[in-house]
């Protein structure tokens, strides 16, 4: 006799039951509270989602509902729109970085790329392409 790929001889075996998903926890306004706290005095998203038993993108969700800023975002055109006028106004990139919240290179960057002429270190603006 052949060998046969479909064996209609043998009896079938039993199917394994899928797995239902996961019912998501809902977050308590005492627990979003903490969570909010926590993120903003330094946990990181990771270390909270395992603490709180979600998924990291969920608690993200979560903290913007909150109202918080999280980390390592890019900054809005309305705060990069900022940026300009501060400097412009003859601010200094430090300054303007730590009254925005980000690094001055990170400031320097951004009025770059929006074709701002930058200042030298002592206040003459540069006459060079960019």
């Amino acid at each position: 006799m052949a060998y046969c790929k479909l064996d209609l001889c043998r009896p079938r075996s039993r199917r394994t039951r899928r797995e239902l998903p996961k019912r998501h926890l809902r977050l308590t306004a005492t627990q979003l509270t903490r969570l909010a706290v926590s993120y903003e005095t330094g946990s990181s998203t990771y270390e909270l989602a395992k603490d709180f038993q979600v998924d990291r993108r969920t608690l993200s969700q979560k903290l913007k509902a909150q109202g918080v800023t999280l980390r390592g975002q890019s900054p809005s055109w309305l705060l990069i729109d900022e940026m300009v006028q501060l400097y412009q106004s003859g601010l200094s990139l430090v300054k303007i970085g730590d009254q925005v919240g980000v690094d001055a290179s990170t400031v320097w960057r951004y009025l770059r790329s929006r074709g701002t002429p930058l200042r030298d270190p002592n206040g003459r603006y540069n006459d060079s392409p960019a």
